[in-house]
């Protein structure tokens, strides 16, 4: 019997046609022989992702589908794509509604594409976003300071100083505490 990646071996094919030849060994029981053919480049990659999650709906809520949205983004990713990789987690944030661990991680990664690329607005959009749709979850308290980090980088000291009066008025002295830190370092 065929073992998935047991006895793997990595060849390179040319273009055009090319015979690949197999000796079994076997000499009593079932015998068996697994082939597979990937591509390497991400576009490809990601079209066949899309595919598979197309045709398999049922596993949209899996762990798979997870794994699935973000291989598709780091792809993006990889092609310096990352309107695209945004839109990719923010798919898997859809998928995720219900769980907020894999619903986080997907709006980091979220917050992490568009703080790289600098872009403020579309981080303070996405924190309001985030913070209407799950209000009082550990996610909405991290968009906050997204959020205010967001504002004072851009200059909207004043939009900082309201949203951080509203989050301190059902904030503990700890939350609070964050919530200047995060300020004061985002003037620095």
């Amino acid at each position: 019997r065929s073992v998935k990646e047991r006895g793997c071996v990595n060849v390179s094919l040319n273009k055009g046609r090319n015979v690949i030849k197999v000796r079994c060994k076997q000499t009593k029981g079932e015998w068996g022989f697994g082939l597979r053919i990937e591509r390497n480049d991400p576009a490809y990659r990601i079209r066949l992702l899309e595919k598979l999650l197309e045709t398999f709906p049922e596993s949209a809520g899996s762990w798979r589908a997870l794994q699935a949205y973000h291989e598709i983004a780091r792809c993006y990713e990889n092609m310096h794509n990352y309107r695209a990789a945004v839109t990719a987690y923010e798919k898997a944030m859809a998928c995720y509604a219900g769980d907020e661990e894999r619903r986080h991680t997907a709006f980091e990664n979220v917050l992490r594409v568009l703080d790289f690329l600098r872009d403020d607005e579309a981080l303070i959009q996405a924190s309001d976003k985030y913070i209407a749709a799950y209000p009082g979850t550990p996610g909405a308290n991290y968009a906050v300071l997204v959020a205010l980090r967001a504002e004072a980088r851009s200059g909207k000291a004043d939009a900082a100083k309201a949203r951080l009066t509203r989050a301190a008025a059902s904030a503990d002295a700890g939350r609070l505490e964050d919530l200047y830190r995060n300020l004061a370092g985002a003037f620095k």
